[in-house]
C-alpha cells in the first residue's frame, strides 16, 4: 500500500509540476526512504541541516520524515492553492517554517511577491538557505513571529528538535519546550497595499493576529486567506465560532474542514483548515 502511495503522489507530482515522471520518483523515494530510517530511531537528535533534490529545488531541512509531510501537504494535495488573475499576486506567508510554501507559491507563481515569516531561529535558517540557495527574487524574508502587535514575545521551541514543526507561542502546543525570545511584528502593518492571499499557519496565534487585522481595517485588503486554526489547545479557551464569525463579519464566505478520530472526544485537539474567499 505505501508503495501503490508513493507511486500515485509521484505521478500526480509529476504531472502537475510538468516535471519527468522517473527523475521524480527517485527524489520522492529518497525522501520517503530517509523519512522511514529516521523513523525507525526516533530518538536520535538532529544538530545539522541536510539537504534533498525535489523538482527543481535543493531543499534544506533538518529531518527528512519533516520534508516528507510538508510536501505531501503543500505539493501533493496543494493546500495553499489560490487562482489569481494577476502575474504577480502578492502574498503573506505566516509561518513559513522551512520555506516550502514559499517554494510552492514560486513555483505556481514565478512572479509573485511573497513575504514570508518566521519566529524559529532554526527553521529561519533553513528557509534562508532555501530562498537564497535556490534564488528565489520577490521574496522577503522576516525572523518574527506575527502577533496582535510589534515588540518581544516568547516563542516555545522543543531543544531536542531543531526546527520542529510544534514551535508555538502556547508551551503545550510545543509539547513542553524551552521559551526563547523573538522579535513580534503586527501583521497589519505589512498591509498597507493588497495582498492576493493571506497564508496563517501559526500554531495556536491565529485569533490575536485576525483581532489586529480587523481591529485596524487591513483586513479589508486581504482578497483570500488560507487559515490553519488551532482548535482546542490545552492553555487556551474554545473560540473557533468567534474565529468564525469574525471571517463572515469581514465579508468572506468560507469553508472548513478538519481531520478527527471516530467519535473524538469534545476537548480533543484538532487542526481546522479554513479558506475564506472575499464575497
Amino acid at each position: 500500500a505505501d508503495t501503490g502511495r508513493l507511486m500515485k503522489n509521484a505521478a500526480q507530482l509529476s504531472r502537475t509540476y510538468q516535471a519527468p515522471f522517473a527523475r521524480t520518483l527517485r527524489q520522492y523515494s529518497t525522501v520517503k526512504l530517509a523519512a522511514a530510517a529516521e523513523r525507525r530511531r526516533p530518538t536520535a537528535s538532529t544538530t545539522e541541516l541536510t539537504s534533498f533534490e525535489f523538482l527543481s529545488y535543493r531543499v534544506w531541512t533538518w529531518r527528512a520524515n519533516e520534508l516528507r509531510y510538508l510536501i505531501d501537504e503543500i505539493f501533493v494535495r496543494e493546500e495553499y492553492r489560490f487562482e489569481s488573475t494577476e502575474a504577480s499576486p502578492r502574498i503573506l506567508d505566516c509561518g513559513s517554517n522551512i520555506g516550502m510554501s514559499v517554494l510552492y507559491f514560486k513555483h505556481t507563481y514565478p512572479d509573485s511577491r511573497v513575504v514570508a515569516f518566521e519566529p524559529d531561529p532554526a527553521c529561519f535558517e533553513a528557509l534562508r538557505r532555501n530562498v537564497e540557495d535556490n534564488r528565489l527574487d520577490g521574496v522577503e524574508i522576516h525572523n518574527a513571529a506575527v502577533a496582535r502587535k510589534a515588540g518581544s514575545i516568547q516563542f516555545f521551541i522543543d531543544p531536542t528538535r531543531a526546527g520542529s514543526l510544534l514551535g508555538s507561542l502556547y508551551q503545550e502546543r510545543a509539547r513542553g519546550g524551552r521559551p526563547v525570545d523573538v522579535v513580534s511584528i503586527g501583521l497589519s502593518s505589512f498591509l498597507r497595499e493588497p495582498a492576493e492571499l493571506l497564508k496563517l499557519d501559526i500554531e495556536g496565534a491565529e485569533l490575536d493576529v485576525l483581532q489586529d487585522l480587523t481591529e485596524s481595517g487591513a483586513i479589508a485588503r486581504v482578497r483570500e486567506a488560507v487559515i490553519e486554526y488551532h482548535h482546542n489547545l490545552p492553555s487556551g479557551t474554545n473560540r473557533l465560532s468567534e474565529f468564525l464569525a469574525m471571517i463572515e463579519d469581514a465579508s468572506f464566505s468560507f469553508s472548513i474542514a478538519a481531520d478527527s478520530a471516530p467519535r473524538a472526544r469534545r476537548d480533543a485537539f484538532q487542526d481546522v483548515f479554513i479558506r475564506a474567499e472575499r464575497r
